[in-house]
């Protein structure tokens, strides 16, 4: 019974160790399996083509790290370093095996093709065409092909020359590199270039001198320059006095043939001096004298054409001014000036002066558009004045008999100024004048014709209420006109309803109405006084001048009316109190301004009445 145990025993643990080493078998190649397959070597380039002596780097790396080993197959064809350089030693082919050294990675293969360099005289080179000459070295490519590949200049082959200048016989040497080896001579021909055909000829016009003047000339073949006694030689006739001379260039070794081209022989330039007595419109212009001449002639700057154009010619050599006529006002104008001489039908002239005359035209006639006079100030606008530098504003002075500057506004852009600190209920006169300014010159146009305006002395209508709820020419649907035509002074902070209304000036009570009973907030009109309900309309006339202006001031929306038609009122008086007549939202008083010429009249123009009452 017990040797039956102890064999049973002996059988399971032979048993059990047999399965352990079975797993252990299977377990650790898998896992190691597993690890490679994880492990790999990745190469950029799988096959190299080279010739002998050719060398070519093997770019390889592996993905979980590792040291790579390098090993060619057959060293007698090409040899690699332990960094994967190859170098190739022989004729055929081989392959670079690529391997870890721990065996963690599945090796990879390169193949490597080695052959012999081709000789470049067994490429096929086209003909090289000819040149003409042109100065400078020429260096044409070459165009080579061996069987279906076209040669690539410094990778397959370089070029050098002898003999590419000049005319004659050039060679260019052909000499293989890389999968090339040898060299091969080709020869093409550099022509004479034809000073007719060829060759860009031009020459400048040459100042009088009174001997033979002799100017080079600009000769070119593309971009390079000729030189004279190397390329061409000049001969010259009738090159003394102003007028037409030629020139024969004649071409020598590099350039052929004789060209006859022309220059023109032009006085002296002359210089402008000065300009005087500008007016709007045409300024003078003085220069010295030049002799030997016909006249002179004189250009203007043309900001439009960037350019200096003909503006007048002067026929008499002796006239040392002129003026010039038809400019704009307010205008800078760039003169210069050329002499000229008539020879056989043909004007020569000069070049342009060298200095610029810088002028300027006087300013156009100034005009006071509006004055507006106020308590104690008065506002004036003028019309914009074009190339004006700007505006003197002047008051008369009743004392001097004179009108005086009171203000400067430099530039163009502002065209309003404000007499400030005047005296309430008196006329004063003004005059504006528009100014243009150069290089430290100032020109004055025409002094506007005199304007009057009285300074007013208005006092507030609603004496403790000056909160102002609607302005004057505020745009609302709500006016027939769209906009409000005079200014609505309301509560601000106690009710303004019953509040005493004075005249703001004295004058005559117009008209009236007083006859609305509607007193409170509407949001249309009730009809009632053509929609100011009760109001009283005062007149008040003055004279500025000469001429007669009258004011009418409405006082609108009243809850009563204290004053009759025809009644002269003092300014201060009490005329009604603040209601919500007519077509009104609210007690507050509608406070306007009408110039009108008579009672009937349209009305000519609405005032802002803050223009003129201040509280």
């Amino acid at each position: 019974m017990n040797i039956h145990k102890d064999f049973d025993n002996k059988i399971i643990k032979t048993a059990l160790m047999t399965l352990f080493i079975a797993l252990i078998c299977v377990i650790i190649p898998v896992a190691i399996t597993s690890y490679a397959a994880e492990n790999e070597i990745e190469v950029s380039k799988s096959v190299f083509n080279l010739t002998i002596g050719q060398t070519a780097q093997i770019d390889a790396k592996i993905s979980s790290g590792g040291t790579l080993n390098y090993k060619s197959e057959n060293e007698s064809i090409c040899t690699v370093d332990e960094k994967g350089l190859v170098t190739a030693l022989d004729s055929g082919s081989t392959r670079i095996v690529i391997s870890t050294s721990d065996g963690t990675a599945e090796p990879v293969y390169c193949e490597v093709n080695v052959k012999y360099p081709t000789n470049i005289n067994d490429v096929e080179i086209s003909e090289i065409p000819n040149y003409t000459y042109k100065g400078v070295e020429v260096t044409p490519d070459v165009n080579a092909e061996y069987e279906d590949y076209k040669l690539v200049k410094d990778i397959d082959y370089t070029l050098s020359y002898t003999n590419n200048i000049n005319v004659g016989t050039a060679t260019v040497t052909v000499k293989g590199i890389g999968n090339f080896t040898g060299e091969k001579t080709l020869e093409f021909v550099i022509y004479a270039a034809d000073i007719n055909f060829d060759v860009n000829v031009s020459v400048e016009n040459v100042t009088y001198t009174g001997s033979a003047v002799t100017p080079d000339i600009l000769a070119k073949i593309e971009d390079y320059k000729l030189v004279l006694g190397k390329d061409y030689t000049l001969s010259y006739s009738n090159n003394i006095n102003i007028g037409t001379a030629t020139i024969t260039v004649t071409g020598i070794e590099n350039v052929t043939g004789v060209r006859v081209i022309e220059f023109k022989i032009i006085p002296k330039a002359n210089g402008l001096i000065s300009y005087s007595n500008p007016k709007k419109t045409s300024l003078r212009l003085d220069w010295t004298m030049a002799g030997g001449i016909t006249g002179y002639k004189i250009y203007v700057y043309d900001f439009s054409v960037k350019k200096y154009v003909l503006k007048k010619t002067i026929n008499d050599s002796n006239t040392l001014h002129c003026t010039v006529k038809g400019l704009t006002a307010g205008e800078i104008y760039n003169f210069k000036i050329a002499t000229y001489l008539t020879v056989d039908g043909v004007d020569y002239i000069s070049n342009l002066s060298a200095n610029v005359l810088e002028t300027m035209t006087v300013p156009d006639d100034s005009k006071i558009v509006q004055l507006i006079g106020k308590n104690h100030s008065v506002q004036i606008r003028w019309k914009k004045i074009n190339g004006a530098s700007g505006y003197i504003i002047y008051r008369y002075k009743k004392n001097s008999k004179k009108y005086v500057r009171i203000a400067k506004i430099a530039g163009n852009t502002k065209f309003t100024y404000t007499n400030k600190n005047l005296k309430k209920s008196k006329t004063y006169k003004y005059k504006v004048i528009a100014y243009k300014q150069l290089n430290g010159k100032t020109l004055k146009g025409k002094m506007s014709a005199k304007k009057s305006v009285l300074t007013l002395s208005f006092r507030w209508p609603v004496p403790g209420f000056y909160y102002i709820s609607q302005k004057y020419n505020n745009k609302s649907g709500m006016y027939a006109s769209g906009k409000h035509s005079g200014t609505d002074i309301a509560s601000n902070g106690k009710s303004i309803k019953g509040a005493k209304i004075i005249a703001t000036k004295g004058g005559i009570v117009d008209s009236i109405n007083k006859g609305c009973k509607h007193n409170y907030g509407k949001t249309r009109s009730c009809g009632c006084g053509g929609g100011f309900g009760n109001y009283v309309v005062v007149r008040s006339t003055f004279k500025i001048d000469g001429k007669k202006i009258i004011l009418r001031v409405i006082y609108g929306h009243m809850t009563s009316v204290k004053v009759k038609v025809g009644q002269y009122i003092s300014s201060g008086q009490m005329l009604g109190t603040v209601g919500s007549t007519g077509y009104s939202t609210g007690p507050h008083l509608h406070f306007e301004f009408r110039v009108q010429d008579n009672p009937s009249a349209k009305i000519k123009k609405r005032l802002n009445p803050l223009y003129y009452v201040k509280h």
